[in-house]
């Protein structure tokens, strides 16, 4: 059990990336974490590569199909939908979940709020369908896909498999894959409910901090993560600016 160092979390926000640089000498959180989605079962390989290198949050993963992959030169982008039909949920009569396609909403559909300004009369069957976040998410995004083996587990995934797995899944996936690297950290708060690091999010917070240090500016870390608003975005800029030390020369 390790206490979690909150010097390098992201301004205003409680989660915390991981360390892209390791001490001298020694591979960092990010090497580790990679190394580990790798040695893992397909699914935990999709996962984990797919958070670390397009920053999407954990519903987005498990509703990620082969639609979502686009080709774009010599590799591909992920072209992140408006809405999609959600079949990870289990029917009264126990057809569905994350192992078949003929389910019916999963929980977490069902249950988002569809009385937004933005969303007014633009979902189909009544709203129980996946959808971004934000408005910022829904107006739509590119997701460039530039590590090889995050490519290779995309189409080798989907080659064999129609849907990821729940939400649920997805964070406990992530967890494995944490120990397994060797890096998983657990608090315990008051109450004796126990707290993980990392989470599907600070894998997200990671990405982000990645797009700051390799030079993206301010609004196309905006564009790229379905941010609502900039002041998002600017928060990874200023944590890579406490971090010259490790901070890259050139953007990919």
């Amino acid at each position: 059990m390790c206490c979690s160092n909150t010097a390098n979390s992201v301004p205003g926000s409680s989660y915390r990336p991981l360390d892209t640089e390791g001490p001298p000498g020694e591979p960092s959180q990010v090497d580790l974490f990679r190394k580990a989605s790798k040695r893992g079962p397909p699914l935990e390989e999709l996962i984990g590569l797919v958070a670390l290198d397009s920053g999407l949050r954990a519903s987005a993963i498990a509703h990620l199909s082969s639609d979502w992959i686009q080709p774009h030169g010599e590799s591909f982008l992920l072209d992140v939908p408006k809405f999609q039909k959600c079949t990870l949920g289990v029917d009264n009569s126990g057809k569905g979940g994350d192992t078949t396609k003929g389910g019916v909403p999963c929980y977490d559909c069902k249950k988002r709020p569809t009385n937004q300004d933005w969303l007014l009369d633009r979902l189909p069957d009544g709203g129980d369908c996946w959808r971004p976040k934000s408005e910022a998410g829904y107006k739509g995004r590119t997701i460039p896909i530039k590590e090889n083996d995050t490519q290779q587990i995309l189409l080798s995934y989907f080659d064999l498999n129609d849907i990821v797995a729940s939400r649920g899944t997805v964070c406990n996936r992530v967890k494995n894959i944490a120990r397994r690297a060797g890096i998983e950290e657990i608090t315990v708060d008051e109450n004796g409910g126990k707290q993980f690091w990392p989470t599907t999010h600070d894998l997200r917070d990671t990405y982000g901090n990645r797009l700051a240090r390799k030079g993206f500016d301010r609004f196309e870390i905006m564009a790229t993560m379905g941010h609502a608003s900039v002041e998002q975005a600017q928060d990874y800029i200023e944590l890579s600016g406490r971090e010259t030390e490790a901070a890259f020369d050139e953007k990919w």
